[in-house]
């Protein structure tokens, strides 16, 4: 699936986007030890292949379209 933001898409989620950073780190990666963020960084990129198994990103979708 592939999505695009419109102009105003993209400036609500700028406005959101610190708000999001600080919650997500207040209550996930500021809890988390140096090894337990290895393996979560770990089984997340695994989870991330899965669903892209082609390793394509955002980006390159965008420079192929």
């Amino acid at each position: 699936m592939f999505a695009v933001l419109t102009d105003e898409g993209r400036r609500v989620l700028d406005e959101a986007a610190p708000g999001h950073v600080a919650a997500v780190r207040e209550a996930l990666i500021d809890v988390l030890d140096r090894e337990e963020l290895r393996l979560l960084a770990e089984g997340l990129g695994r989870v991330a292949r899965r669903l892209d198994p082609d390793r394509r990103t955002a980006g390159d979708r965008s420079e192929q379209e």
